[in-house]
């Protein structure tokens, strides 16, 4: 019986945290709940719950998973010149229809525009990835 009572002093003295960490405002000492409740954060990654958001320094831009996981949403190739597999046509400075704003930035051109280009040209180089 000494176990059960144990529990519940524990349960209760956790949960002021877990309401801190539920609301936004996290205490140091605060708890987050096992539970599925998923946000997109800004920087494109799903969070279990709000808490969890919070606890990263994350702010929440959506409820639910984000759609698009957030290295898909690279701009930039990565250390090894590569981009992400996304189709999101953009047309380059030089003219040029390229798969995805990375691919325009790893041939050396900044994005113009989101779609094709008015030609629907694409890059005459070929791009060593």
């Amino acid at each position: 019986m000494r176990a059960c009572w144990t529990l519940v002093i524990v349960l209760i003295c956790a949960l002021p945290g877990v309401a801190a960490a539920q609301s936004g405002g996290l205490a140091s000492n605060s708890i987050c709940p096992q539970v599925w409740q998923p946000v997109c954060g800004e920087d494109g990654n799903t969070y279990a719950n709000l808490c969890r958001a919070n606890r990263a320094e994350v702010e929440v831009v959506a409820n639910g998973e984000c759609e698009t996981p957030a290295d898909l949403l690279a701009t930039e190739p990565d250390e090894e010149n590569r981009c992400p597999p996304r189709f999101a046509p953009i047309c380059g400075a030089d003219g040029n229809t390229y798969a995805n704003s990375c691919f325009a930035v790893l041939a050396g051109t900044t994005p113009e525009s989101n779609g094709l280009c008015d030609d629907a040209s694409c890059p005459t180089d070929e791009i060593d990835v």
